[in-house]
């Protein structure tokens, strides 16, 4: 009997120690779940709260002082030149819209603000305020675009020109007017520009900027008869008139 007892103890003994070694396990268990609910979790992706200048700027007033257009003329602005934004079709990385970008980069050029202020105002990156930038100018420099608005005066509004020019300032057969800073533009009596050259480095004068231009080629050999007003620091030709001495 004392056998049988002692065997049946030591497998009792065993069995507790299997529970034991169980339970031991299953606390593992449970330690390591807990360990993965509470390490820290990744920070979560950060997303600009970017602006959607049309119904998030309410004020006529602030959105016209803001961007030089009212609503009716920016969407205008924004359909023509979104052909040539290179959107692309893909979704990811939160792509920024065709309205944003015209806004951003008609802010920083009504503005004369740098990147990171029309960034910080429209809710881009720095960089991608740069881009905004540079692939709005480039829209508005494809020939489909520029045509359309930068062309020299048709003979209606040569006329027109002329007439004006001779009432206020009693100056025969003017078209237009040329001036230069950091580019040179040729515009006229009606408030609108005819042609803008970008080319010339900064260094250059005045006279060899004109020279250069495809506006005094374009009258030396369409209309010679007829004259463009310019400052002093241009020469005086066949087709420019400038300021001359009293003396």
């Amino acid at each position: 009997m004392d056998i049988i007892a002692a065997i049946a103890e030591q497998r009792r003994q065993d069995l507790q120690e299997l529970q034991n070694l169980r339970d031991l396990q299953d606390l593992q268990d449970l330690q390591d779940v807990q360990d993965l609910v509470n390490q820290p979790r990744r920070a979560p992706i950060w997303r600009r709260n970017r602006l959607d200048p049309f119904t998030d700027i309410q004020n006529e007033r602030e959105f016209k002082a803001r961007f030089r257009f009212d609503r009716p003329n920016l969407h205008k602005v924004v359909e023509l030149v979104k052909p040539f934004l290179d959107l692309g079709d893909s979704n990811r990385g939160l792509p920024i819209s065709a309205e944003l970008i015209v806004c951003s980069a008609l802010e920083m050029m009504a503005g004369g603000h740098f990147y990171w202020v029309g960034g910080y105002t429209c809710g881009t990156a720095l960089s991608t305020a740069w881009k905004n930038m540079k692939r709005f100018v480039n829209a508005l420099l494809t020939d489909e675009v520029r045509r359309r608005f930068l062309c020299m005066p048709s003979s209606e509004q040569q006329r027109e020109n002329i007439s004006e020019v001779f009432k206020k300032y009693k100056l025969n057969n003017v078209i237009g007017g040329v001036d230069s800073i950091n580019a040179q533009i040729i515009g006229g009596f009606d408030r609108r520009i005819y042609d803008i050259l970008l080319t010339a480095p900064g260094s250059f004068h005045d006279a060899a900027v004109c020279s250069m231009s495809q506006g005094k080629g374009w009258l030396e050999t369409r209309f010679p008869q007829r004259f463009f007003l310019g400052e002093s620091a241009y020469p005086q030709t066949e087709v420019m008139m400038t300021p001359y001495s009293e003396d």
